[in-house]
Formats: C-alpha cells, structure tokens, sequence
C-alpha cells in the first residue's frame, strides 16, 4: 500500500496518495516513515491545518522530538501563523540551549521558508548562547552571500580562516562566487584589508587580500602584499617569484618585472632562480613589443607602460643562454632571441642562426619541433619553399612531435602547396586534416578547403592570383600583396573570390595602419558585391576600423548598429550588440 501510494504520489496524483497514508498512519501511528509521508502530503496539498494536528498528535506521543516540532513551527508560518511559528522553533531552543545541532535545524526550517534574515538571527543567536566564537561561520556566510549582504559574508569566511588557516583554498573557491560582482570584490576587499592590516594576524589574510587584489586586476596593490608576504616570512624571494609567475600570465608585465626582479634580489641561488631571470627577459620582451605597438599607433606611452629598447632584450636573453648552457632554459633563450629577430627586427637570417644552433645543441629538446615549424616560417618569409616544406616534414614525421604540432606542420604544407597553385594535392592533404575536429588547424583547413572548391572550377586564373597575394602576405610584404589584391579586385570583380579579396586586402590595409583606406575597401565591398557572403563580416570590420583606429565612438555605434538591423542573424550580432553597449558606457 506504501509502495502505491509513493508511485500515486510521483505521478502527481496527491489525494489518491494522500487517502492512502491517511489509512497507513491510522493503522500505524507509530511508524515515522507513514508520519512524515502524510505530513509531506498535507504539506504539499497546502492542508496546513490538518498537517498540524498530525504533529500535535505524534508529539502527544512523543513530546521530545524536536524535528517534528521544528516541522510544526514551519507549517504555523506557512498557514500564516508567524507568532505561533516563532514560539514553536523557541521552544526547540530552549530545549537544548547549547547544542549546535538545534540552531542548525531550526535555521534550516526558516531557510526552506526564504526566511533568510530569521535564519541569519538564529545562528547569531546560537553562536552567543553555545559560546562557540567561530561558530556557523560557513552557514552565515552563505546567507550573507544569498542575501547580497557581501560585506558580512566576507567578515564570516574570514572568521573561518581566522580558526583554521588550512580553509584558506576552500574560503577563495566561495568567495569567488561573489567576487566577480564589483560590489562583491569592493566588499570583499574592504573585509580582507581590515584583517590584513593587522600585524598580529597571521599572513593568510595577506594572501586573501593579494589574491583579491590579483581579481580586481589591481597588480600593483598585489604586488605591494606580496611584498609585504616577503617581508614577514622572509621566504629568500619564493613569494615575490610566485606572485611574478601569476602576474605575468595574466598580462600583468610591469608588476611581474618588479616581482620577478625583487625576488631574485634574495633567492639569487634558488632553485627557482634561473626560471625567474627567464620571466624577467619574457617581461622586458613584452614590455618593448607594447611600446613598438603603441608608438606604431602614435601614442608616446600605453598604459603608462615605457619604452625598454629591443637590443636590451636580446642582451638579456644572451646573458642566459651563457649563464646556464645546455639547459632547457638555454633552448627557451635562444628561442626568444630568434623570434624577436624574425618577427621585430625583420632579421631572419639571424633568426635562422638561433633557431639553427638549437637543433645542434639540444636534439633532444622538446622545443625541437616547436623550432622547426619556426624555422621554416622564416624560411617562407624568405621565399625558400622547399627548405620551409623540409622543416614542417620533420616535424609531422617526428615521434617527439606532439599531435598538435603534427597538424600544424600539415597544414603549413599544405598552405606551401596551395601558394604554388598545386590546389589537387591541397584538397588532399586539407581532407586529413577536416577529419580530426579536436585540432585546432580544422577550421583553418575547412575554410581554405572551401574557398578552393568554390574556385576552382572556372575561376582557375582568380585562385592563383589570390594564392600569389596570400603568398606576399605570408612573406610579410605586406604593400605588395595590397596592391596585388587591388589586382584581383579589378580583373576578377565578378569572381566568387572578389569579396574575399577585399576583406583580406583592407585587413592589411589596417595593419599598414590605413585605415581610410581599409574603410573604403569595406564599403565598396557594400556597395559593389550585394549578394556577397561576407557582408556582415565587412560591415562589423567598419566598426571596429572606427572604433580603434579612428576612435571615432558614433560612427563606431552606428557601424555595429548596422549588424543588428541588416543582418539579424549573423554570426557578429552579439559581440556587435556587446560593442554597443560597451561604446555607451553601459554597465556589462
């Protein structure tokens, strides 16, 4: 009978559920399971009144038992009863005033009802009368938190770490529900500052506060704990050094710098010493790419970030590969120094030499394949196909070769194969790569798969030409291939390509750092090609033109403003209207 009136009951029929624990709790009064079954199904039938008289009735049997009271007052506030209810959960107090357990479920009681401010009074009330400091600390803060009361809910897990410093993970992971909200983080900040600003208190509360500040992007008041971490337990630099690892991940350069610098100032001999000067060079190299960038902009100073001139850096990294030879931090050294040729000083012979002495020096090393596919970019660059194709079949051919690393060398030769018009054998090798959706090279593939499809019957002469220019852009001739693609434009208007050409062309019309030109490259795509594909993609370009190289705020709404009304469904409609509401100073 149980079992029936249990499925009745899961099949949403309640009064024929009901009738039947009706007739079990009056055969067996006794049985706790029939009670609370009937109590639940009056409770749910909103029969509050009878449910009710259920429990004053089980309670007539057994006065003692205080979930059944707690229950009781529960059903006095929902019948609408709220003074009779309070009396209830007092007496269950009163009852054993000093155990923990009965403040918790006499608060569960009001939680399940929403009464979260009455839950809150009753651990405060038992936190007092139990004596117990630190007590329902973990319960109040997450009715804190519930509540929005932020501030309070820092105070609670704070209290937490004050009585075991070991929570201090735990304490981060729930205050991290609520820090990404501003008011969350400034609550939770103003909490963590009063703890740590207190000598006497241990210095976990220095590493809440850091890792707060690190949330807020406040690197430098970060930097100032870790610090002041450093100062207290004079850990020989370790804590400025993991501060500076975190730092740097997450962008934040100069404050690295000056971790990664501080600390080796005493861990000089750590073991974490070589792998901090590492940082430190990664640092200057960051820091002197970000000012080329922002003078090619034609800002003095970005983000008050100064000028740290590239020879500087490539000393820096020569200094290393000289004070630890034949180590993985040599490798990584001249690797860095071959990039910033090849890519910031246009020296790829130079680069080549860098690249190059690493495959003798460390054969074995697992940057080897990672070198490689560096190595035949130069090569490209220098318009040396097979020595580059040389390169990328070492590494797709490599055991050591990470499977990623393998798909990217396919890909490079494919490309390599595609800029020599060899469009067969391209599909081919694209076919391979479509199959594997995991690798980051699929769209990449997809895409120029497609493009060639489309193309190559009947427009054989446009692919080619588009493949010369894409060549010119790979090399890095960047005014060439404009005016290659301003070609295409002129001789194969009609062709399916003509708008890919355009989007391609103002992209390196951007790059070049002319953006009036890219603008009208975009817009005679509107206004030339209107069955084009690439239209939305054309119009959100516009936008972003106006927006951060014109920094002209209107014309930049206007232009995203034109995604939502034209092209409803296109794939830019939410970061367009995201742009939008960022341009306007809307809080996102």
């Amino acid at each position: 009978m149980f079992r029936l009136a249990q499925s009745f009951e899961q099949s949403g029929d309640a009064g024929h559920a009901g009738q039947l624990y009706e007739q079990l709790q009056g055969e067996h009064p006794e049985n706790f399971v029939y009670f609370e079954a009937l109590r639940r199904n009056y409770t749910q039938r909103k029969k509050y009144d009878a449910a009710i008289e259920l429990c004053h009735r089980r309670l007539q049997a057994q006065p003692i038992d205080m979930n059944v009271m707690a229950s009781l007052g529960s059903l006095y506030s929902m019948a609408g009863h709220p003074a009779q209810a309070d009396s209830i959960w007092e007496r269950v107090i009163a009852s054993a005033p000093r155990n923990p357990g009965v403040f918790r479920l006499v608060a569960q009681e009001q939680i399940q009802l929403r009464l979260l401010e009455k839950a809150a009074a009753t651990y405060l009330r038992g936190r007092q009368l139990t004596g117990d400091a630190y007590g329902f600390a973990n319960e109040l803060a997450g009715l804190y938190a519930a509540m929005m009361n932020y501030r309070s809910a820092a105070d609670e897990y704070l209290l937490m770490l004050q009585q075991n410093e070991f929570q201090l993970d735990y304490v981060e992971s729930r205050m991290s529900v609520f820090t990404p909200r501003p008011d969350g983080l400034s609550a939770a900040l103003a909490s963590a500052q009063r703890y740590a600003d207190d000598p006497k208190r241990s210095i976990v509360f220095l590493r809440v506060l850091s890792w707060l500040w690190m949330e807020a992007k406040q690197y430098d008041e970060a930097f100032v704990c870790a610090e002041k971490l450093e100062n207290r337990i004079n850990s020989n630099g370790a804590e400025l050094f993991a501060f500076a690892e975190r730092a740097f991940h997450e962008g934040a350069v100069a404050s690295a710098a000056k971790a990664y610098a501080r600390a080796l100032e005493g861990g000089a001999g750590m073991p974490w010493a070589p792998q901090a000067h590492f940082g430190y060079a990664r640092c200057l190299e960051e820091l002197s790419a970000r000012a080329d960038s922002s003078s090619a902009a034609g800002n003095e100073e970005s983000d008050g970030v100064r000028g740290v001139r590239t020879d500087r850096v490539i000393a820096a990294y020569g200094v290393l590969a000289q004070a630890y030879p034949l180590s993985e931090i040599h490798v990584q050294s001249l690797y860095r120094i071959g990039v910033i040729r090849a890519s910031r000083l246009n020296d790829l012979n130079g680069a080549l030499r860098a690249f190059d002495s690493i495959t003798v020096i460390a054969p074995a090393s697992p940057m080897q394949s990672r070198v490689r596919i560096a190595m035949g970019d130069v090569y490209v660059r220098q318009g040396k196909l097979e020595e580059a194709a040389g390169q990328y079949m070492a590494v797709g051919s490599s055991s050591r070769s990470a499977v990623q690393q393998q798909s990217d060398a396919l890909y490079r030769l494919a490309e390599l194969l595609y800029f020599k018009g060899e469009f067969d054998t391209v599909l081919v090798m694209l076919e391979t790569l479509t199959t594997n959706s995991e690798s980051d090279e699929a769209n990449d593939a997809l895409a120029l798969r497609a493009f060639i499809l489309e193309n190559k019957d009947g427009n054989m002469d446009a692919l080619r030409a588009c493949a010369q220019a894409d060549y010119l852009a790979r090399r890095e001739k960047l005014s060439e291939a404009v005016a290659a693609y301003a070609s295409i434009i002129l001789a194969f208007g009609s062709a399916p390509l003509a708008d890919e050409a355009m989007i391609r062309k103002a992209e390196l019309e951007t790059t070049l750092h002319r953006p009036v030109d890219a603008l009208r490259t975009l817009q005679a795509l509107l206004s030339e090609l209107p069955k084009s594909t690439e239209r939305d993609k054309a119009q959100f370009r516009i936008g972003e033109i106006y927006e951060q190289q014109l920094h002209d705020k209107d014309n930049a709404m206007k232009a995203y403003g034109e995604i939502l009304s034209q092209y409803p469904n296109s794939l830019f409609t939410d970061e367009a209207r995201k742009k939008i509401r960022a341009l306007r100073g809307d809080a996102l």
